[in-house]
C-alpha cells in the first residue's frame, strides 16, 4: 500500500523550524582541533553539566487554522517531492502515481499537469495521459506534442469533446512560440475534430490559420513534402474546409475553397451542388434549384444522401414539397445503380406508407449493398404489412451475414413490440419446423432463436437452438455458448448451466471456446448457490486460457459466496500479477475492478484507512470513476474529514448518474455533516424513494432529527430497524432502536 508521506515531511519542517528558533548554550571557550582532528579530552577534566536551555522551547501555535482547501495544497505539494523523489531514483511508475494523486489534490497546477502528462506519456500509457489532459489547465508551458498524442488517442477511442480540450491545450502550449511545420499539422487536426463534432467557427478558425500558413510557408516553415502531408488528397481537403466555412457563415471563403478544389480535379456536378448549397444560405432559393438540378444530372453519388436532402430543403421552401417524391422517382429512373438515391426514395416511401413501391426498392439495395439500413428499411415494410414469413426470410439472411442479430437491434426491437406480427412468426415458425423441419434452413431457426432470446420466450429459443445445432452440427460449441450466455443474461441459471457444461465438456471444441464456455459456466454455478463448482469451473477456464478476466473470475466468485478472507487474498494475487501490466485496456478495467472490491473488503473488515488507499489508487489511474469518486466521498463523509472535498467528489458521481440510489444517499449524508440539514433531508428522501435501503432510511431518520421534525424521524428509523433486522443486522437494528429510546418523549 502506498503511504502518504505527509507526516513525516511535517516533523521535519517542524524540526528545523525549531533548530533555527531555539537559543544554543554559551561556550566557555571554542573547542581545540589540531591537524589531524579534533584533540581527546583531557582524562582528568570532570564531566561537563548536561546541556540547559535558557528558555525551554514552546509548542508553535498557528495564528489561525488551515482552510480545507489549504490542506490540500500542502498535501499536494507533499506528495509532489515524494514523486520527485521517485522519479530521480529511477522508479518513474511509482512516481507518476504520486504526481496524478498531487495534481487531484491541486488540479489547478500547472507545473503537476505538465509532470503527469509527461511521465504518462513517456511511460507510454496514454489513456492516462489522455485522461489528464483534458483536466490541465491551459499551460504555455506545456508539452504541445504529447497532448496531442493524448488527443489522438482520444479520438481513436470516439471521446470527441475531451479531444478537442485537449487540442486546445496542445495549442496554448505553442500560443507564444515561433511557429514551426508542426503547428500547422496541430491546427489542422484540431479543426477536422471541431468539424466532426459540428463546432463549426472553431474549426473555421484554425482552417483560417492553416490557410495562412500555406500561403506563407517561409514563414511558418512548411516546406513542399510537409505541404502535401497537411493537405493530403487537396481537392478533397479543400472542399472539407469549404463546407466548414459555410456552416461557420463565412461565405466567401467557402466559395473560394469550392472554386479551388474544382480547379484541382474539376468536377461540374459537385460544384454546382456547393453553389446551390451558398445560394441557398443566402435566401436565393430559385437559384439554388437551378444549380442542385444541374448537380444532380451528374450523378453526385460520392456525395451520400446530402444532395437529395437539399432537394427536399429547397422543395418545401417554394412550397411544393409535395413534388419530392416524383422528382426523386425520375432521378431513379435515370440513375437506377445509385444507392444513396435509392435508399432516400425508400425511406420517403415508407414515410408516405407506399409499401408496394418501397418493398422491391429496399430488396434491390439488399442484393446490390447489404447494409443494415439496407435491411432496416425491408424490415420495417414486413413488419408494417404484417408479413411474417418475409420477416424471417430477411432476419435469416441478416443471421447469414454477421451470425448475430445485433446489428439490426432497433428494428428487431421494433418486431418484438409489435406484439400480434411476433407471435404470428413464432406461430408460424414452430409449424413448419413440426411439419417439415427441412421447409427452415439452419439461418431461419437460428433467427427465431435469437429473437426468443431477445422476446424472452426462453423455452421457445432453447426449442430452435435444439434444432439449429441439430441442422449445423459443425457449430454447435459456438451455439451452445450463445445460448447458455443468453439464459445467463436472463437470470435463468440452472437452464444455463447445463447448456454450458454441454459446451464445456466437448473435448474436440478449441482450447479459447472451452475457456469461455468454463468462464461463463462459474458465473451461473455461484448465482445458482452452488459455489464449489463454481471454483471449480473458473480454475478450469484458467488452466486453459491464462487470462486476467478468467483470473479475476475466482477472486469474484469468492467475493460474491462471502468468503471475504480468500477473496482479499485472490484479489491481491490478482494485483501483484497484473497491476503492472498496461497492455490492454480490459486488463486495467480488471485491475480497477480488483481495487474496488479490495476497498469494499477492507470496508466490512473496519480497515478504513486501507480502503481509502486502494480507492485513491483506482482515482489516480481514472480520476472520473464515478463509483470510487462516490465511495471515497462517502467514507470520508462518514468520519467526518475532507468534507468540501467529499461533497465536490460525490457531486461528479450523483452528476454522472443522478437516478443512482447509492450515490443520493452519500451526498445527503455529507450534506448531513456538513451541517446543511434541509438540503440532506431532500437528497435522502429521493434516496430512500428510489431504494428504501435501511442505511439510507436511518441516514434519512437523523436528517429529520437535525430539521427538528421527530415524528419523520421515528418512522424513518423504524422503518430501518425493521430493515436491517429483516437482512439478520441485529447489531444495526439496536443502535438504530436506540437512537428512538434517546428522544424526548412528547
Amino acid at each position: 500500500m502506498v503511504r502518504h508521506p505527509v507526516p513525516i515531511l511535517r516533523l521535519l519542517a517542524l524540526a528545523a523550524l525549531l533548530a533555527a528558533a531555539t537559543p544554543t548554550a554559551r561556550r566557555s571557550s571554542p573547542p581545540a582541533w589540531g591537524a589531524q582532528g579534533p584533540a581527546p579530552p583531557a582524562a582528568s577534566k570532570p564531566t561537563p553539566p548536561p546541556l540547559v536551555l535558557e528558555e525551554p522551547p514552546q509548542p508553535l501555535k498557528p495564528l489561525r487554522q488551515r482552510s480545507e482547501a489549504e490542506e490540500d495544497r500542502l498535501h499536494a505539494q507533499a506528495l509532489f517531492a515524494t514523486a520527485r523523489t521517485l522519479e530521480h531514483r529511477g522508479r518513474p511508475a511509482e512516481a507518476l502515481r504520486f504526481y496524478q494523486r498531487a495534481f487531484r489534490y491541486d488540479p489547478t497546477s500547472r507545473a503537476l499537469g505538465r509532470a503527469v502528462i509527461r511521465l504518462a506519456d513517456r511511460l507510454g500509457r496514454h489513456a492516462e495521459a489522455a485522461r489528464y489532459a483534458a483536466k490541465i489547465p491551459p499551460d504555455p508551458e506545456g508539452d504541445a506534442a504529447a497532448l496531442r498524442r493524448a488527443a489522438i488517442y482520444l479520438v481513436e477511442q470516439g471521446d470527441w469533446q475531451n479531444a478537442a480540450k485537449v487540442y486546445q491545450r496542445a495549442l496554448a502550449a505553442r500560443a507564444d512560440a515561433q511557429p514551426i511545420a508542426a503547428d500547422v499539422l496541430l491546427h489542422m487536426e484540431f479543426a477536422g475534430l471541431c468539424r466532426l463534432a459540428g463546432q463549426y467557427d472553431k474549426a473555421a478558425d484554425a482552417y483560417q490559420w492553416v490557410l495562412d500558413a500555406l500561403e506563407d510557408p517561409e514563414e511558418y516553415g512548411v516546406e513542399e513534402t510537409t505541404r502535401q502531408a497537411i493537405l493530403g488528397e487537396a481537392h478533397t481537403t479543400y472542399e472539407l474546409m469549404g463546407e466548414c466555412f459555410l456552416e461557420a457563415g463565412r461565405v466567401a471563403l467557402a466559395r473560394r475553397m469550392f472554386e479551388k478544389s474544382h480547379e484541382l480535379v474539376p468536377d461540374r456536378a459537385r460544384l454546382e451542388f456547393h453553389m446551390a448549397q451558398i445560394a441557398l444560405s443566402q435566401g436565393d432559393v430559385q437559384e439554388a434549384l437551378s444549380r442542385l438540378q444541374r448537380a444532380l444530372a451528374g450523378k453526385l453519388t460520392a456525395r451520400g444522401l446530402a444532395p437529395y436532402r437539399l432537394l427536399g430543403t429547397i422543395l418545401e421552401k417554394l412550397g411544393r414539397g409535395s413534388q419530392f417524391v416524383e422528382r426523386l422517382e425520375q432521378l431513379h429512373d435515370d440513375q437506377p445503380d445509385n444507392v444513396p438515391l435509392a435508399y432516400c426514395l425508400g425511406k420517403e416511401y415508407l414515410r408516405t406508407q407506399d409499401y408496394g413501391e418501397a418493398e422491391p426498392l429496399f430488396r434491390r439495395l439488399v442484393e446490390k449493398a447489404p447494409t443494415t439500413e439496407a435491411y432496416e428499411g425491408l424490415l420495417e415494410v414486413y413488419r408494417r404489412t404484417k408479413r411474417p414469413g418475409r420477416l424471417l426470410d430477411v432476419l435469416a439472411e441478416a443471421v447469414a451475414q454477421s451470425g448475430s442479430l445485433h446489428p439490426l437491434d432497433e428494428a428487431v426491437q421494433a418486431i418484438i413490440e409489435d406484439t400480434g406480427v411476433v407471435e404470428k412468426l413464432f406461430r408460424m415458425a414452430e409449424q413448419r419446423l413440426k411439419a417439415e423441419p427441412a421447409a427452415l434452413s439452419a439461418d431461419h431457426q437460428l433467427a427465431v432463436a435469437l429473437l426468443a432470446m431477445e422476446a424472452k420466450r426462453y423455452e421457445l429459443a432453447s426449442r430452435f437452438y435444439r434444432s439449429a445445432i441439430a441442422a449445423r452440427p459443425e457449430q454447435k460449441g459456438e451455439l451452445l455458448i450463445s445460448w447458455g450466455l443468453g439464459l445467463l443474461v436472463a437470470d435463468r441459471y440452472a437452464e444455463g448451466i447445463d447448456v454450458l457444461q454441454r459446451a464445456a465438456k466437448k473435448e474436440e471444441l478449441p482450447k479459447r471456446q472451452r475457456a469461455a464456455a468454463y468462464h461463463y459456466l462459474s458465473a451461473a454455478l455461484e448465482m445458482a448457490g452452488r459455489t464449489e463448482e463454481a471454483l471449480a469451473a473458473a480454475r478450469r477456464a484458467v488452466a486453459l486460457e491464462d487470462s486476467p478476466r478468467f483470473h479475476s473470475r475466482v477472486a469474484w466468485i469468492l467475493y460474491h459466496a462471502d468468503r471475504h478472507e480468500q477473496a482479499a487474498k485472490t484479489y491481491r494475487q490478482l494485483l501483484d500479477r497484473f497491476e503492472s501490466d498496461f497492455s490492454e485496456p480490459e486488463v486495467r478495467q480488471l485491475v480497477r475492478q480488483a481495487r474496488l472490491a479490495l476497498s469494499n473488503l477492507c470496508v466490512l473488515q473496519s480497515r478504513t484507512e486501507q480502503a481509502e488507499e486502494y480507492l485513491e489508487q483506482v482515482l489516480d489511474e481514472f480520476p472520473d470513476d464515478v463509483g470510487a469518486l462516490n465511495d471515497l466521498g462517502y467514507l470520508w463523509a462518514d468520519e467526518g474529514r475532507h468534507l468540501q472535498r467529499a461533497y465536490g467528489m460525490i457531486r461528479r458521481a450523483v452528476a454522472a448518474d443522478p437516478d443512482n440510489a447509492a450515490y443520493r444517499d452519500s451526498l445527503g449524508w455529507v450534506l448531513f455533516r456538513l451541517g446543511r440539514f434541509p438540503e440532506a433531508v431532500v437528497e435522502l428522501e429521493a434516496a430512500a424513494r428510489a431504494d428504501p435501503d435501511p442505511v439510507i432510511l436511518d441516514h434519512l431518520g437523523d436528517a429529520y432529527h437535525a430539521c427538528g421534525k421527530p415524528q419523520e424521524a421515528e418512522k424513518a428509523w423504524r422503518k430501518a430497524a425493521e430493515a436491517f433486522r429483516s437482512q439478520d443486522k441485529g447489531d444495526r437494528a439496536r443502535q438504530v432502536e436506540e437512537k428512538i429510546k434517546s428522544m424526548p418523549k412528547s
